[in-house]
């Protein structure tokens, strides 16, 4: 223990040793932990880690704290020396832990901070601790585990924190992991002993009663289950108990029971799709033999419509040949009509004409009549005036013998004029029969144009009727060679489906199963009947919806 005042200077020691009265400021000892313990512990109490201390001639600590008086002056520091043999004596204890057990401290920096029980050499402030569990022990974490320590043996260890005024130490405490545990092998192997006669005896007793009570169902149950490895749906297991086996023996034939209904449904199921298929090749059959008939009688109508195509348009060219002449022949009939009616007119006005000729000839014959009497008149008074007359009577003669002419003329004129109005007449009522001939010509005329005209219309639409079936027979045509292709498709299909249908068969017959009506309706579909009288004296469950269905 030591007393250091105000200044540095050890004005007391326990021990008397070198650094008493020293000062621990500037004298030999001020870098010593002592000197370190004494700058600390002014202001508070404070704990300076285990170092190599000169005086003491080992490694020690100090707990320094601040010497006060009643008015809290500080008076100066004491400091306490913690000696290594101390902490040393207290780890080194066995109680407890017995000869294969210790204890150490470690610091923060992982040197032990005491003694190595078992190692000869100091691993005080010299052994570094690396067992993966320091760094959580200074960290303030504690617990149990199982490790190898710093001399490579595997122990049992508990660790702790224990915090020394400020400074994380951990504390550690280790049993060799064999010793501790040496009691519990040797109960486990006792058990073990005791376990393993109990089990021997269990065992025999186990054979014994799997022999007897066991074991012979398991051969029936492994018997049936060979079969039908080897697929003989056939056999069944005999059993008598109702126990796990009992169970186990009666879900096992229960088990083979429904793969035989299934075998069989399948077997049905085979022959229906094998006769359903055949049905279905010869109805293809029938069907492709339709539809190549069709194909060929669509082609000779196809050729037939094209014909009749050509047809209507040869008669289409020519009814519209024919309607241009019609047209033609109409406008000539019209110009005709209109010469005739021209004429008409013409003849007409030469009519009137000669009528107007005839009065004007009338008034002639009437001035040749009055210039006849005028001028026998004038002979008369020429004869009653002798000679003096004679020129006079003279030029009167010749006035009456030219008004005789002029008559003459004028009958004669007058004669001409009515045969002209005669012909006139004539040819005015035959003009009007040719014209009304030519309104007959005309009328029939339009009505032949008409007609024409209705023929190329009707034509036109024959034709284009003609190319609207042209083209139908191309797409029934374009259909019916999709159709044989389906056929074709078909055909291969139901080829397919038989093949199938045999390869299924032929799996399914390998299976050996309950079901007697299916070798029956084999040999039927097969036309065997000569051996169907070894099954006669079975009893059959014949299904007529089978037999129905087969196709021989």
């Amino acid at each position: 223990m030591y007393l250091i005042d105000t200044k540095g200077n050890v004005i007391y020691s326990s021990d008397k040793s070198k650094d008493y009265g020293t000062n621990l400021i500037s004298g030999p000892y001020q870098e010593s932990s002592l000197a370190t313990a004494y700058q600390q512990g002014k202001s508070k109490i404070s704990f300076i880690d285990f170092n190599y201390y000169e005086p003491s001639g080992t490694q020690v600590g100090f707990v320094s704290a601040p010497v006060i008086d009643q008015n809290g002056t500080i008076l100066g520091v004491t400091a306490l020396e913690f000696p290594i043999s101390r902490i040393n004596e207290i780890m080194h204890r066995e109680s407890g832990l017995g000869k294969y057990g210790e204890s150490y401290l470690v610091g923060a920096d992982h040197l032990m901070r005491s003694k190595s029980k078992f190692l000869e050499k100091n691993t005080m402030m010299a052994k570094k601790i690396e067992n993966g569990y320091v760094d959580k022990v200074v960290s303030g974490e504690a617990g149990v585990n199982s490790y190898t320590n710093y001399r490579g043996v595997e122990v049992l260890a508990s660790y702790m924190p224990i915090d020394i005024f400020g400074q994380n130490w951990g504390l550690f405490v280790e049993v060799n992991r064999s010793h501790i545990l040496k009691p519990v092998y040797d109960l486990m192997r006792r058990i073990l002993w005791i376990t393993g006669i109990t089990i021997l005896i269990a065992v025999l007793i186990t054979v014994i009663f799997v022999k007897f009570m066991i074991s012979n169902p398991i051969h029936k149950v492994r018997d049936v289950l060979d079969a039908v490895t080897n697929k003989d749906l056939t056999k069944e297991v005999d059993y008598f108990s109702h126990d796990e086996l009992g169970k186990m023996s009666q879900d096992l034939n229960n088990t083979v029971g429904e793969l035989n209904n299934i075998i069989r449904e399948v077997r049905n199921t085979v022959i229906n799709v094998s006769s359903a298929s055949d049905k279905l090749s010869n109805e293809n059959n029938n069907l492709s033999k339709r539809t190549q008939d069709v194909a060929s009688s669509l082609e000779e109508i196809s050729a037939t419509v094209q014909q009749i195509s050509a047809s209507m348009e040869d008669i289409a060219s020519h009814a519209n040949t024919v309607n241009g002449l019609s047209a033609d022949n109409m406008e000539a009939i019209k110009k005709g009509s209109d010469i005739i009616d021209e004429t008409k007119d013409e003849i007409e006005a030469m009519d009137n004409l000669s009528s107007k000729i005839s009065e004007i000839i009338v008034i002639i014959n009437d001035i040749a009549a009055q210039t006849k009497l005028l001028s026998m008149n004038a002979a008369i008074e020429a004869a009653k005036a002798d000679q003096n007359g004679e020129g006079f009577a003279v030029v009167a003669t010749e006035v009456g013998e030219l008004a005789d002419q002029t008559s003459n003329s004028a009958k004669e004129i007058n004669s001409l004029i009515q045969n002209i109005i005669t012909g006139i007449n004539e040819s005015t009522e035959q003009i009007q029969v040719v014209d009304e001939m030519f309104d007959q010509i005309v009328e029939n005329s339009s009505q032949v144009y008409r007609g024409i005209d209705q023929i190329s219309s009707s034509t036109e639409e024959q034709s284009s009727a003609v190319e609207q079936m042209q083209e139908a027979l191309e797409e029934l045509n374009l259909s019916t060679q999709k159709n044989t292709q389906l056929v074709e498709d078909i055909a291969q299909s139901s080829e397919n489906l038989n093949q199938d249908a045999e390869k299924m068969d032929g799996l399914v017959n390998e299976f050996k199963v309950k079901d007697k009506n299916y070798d029956l309706l084999k040999l039927l579909k097969q036309n065997k009947f000569g051996e169907i009288d070894e099954l006669q004296e079975e009893n059959l469950d014949i299904n007529l919806d089978n037999l129905n269905n087969l196709s021989y």
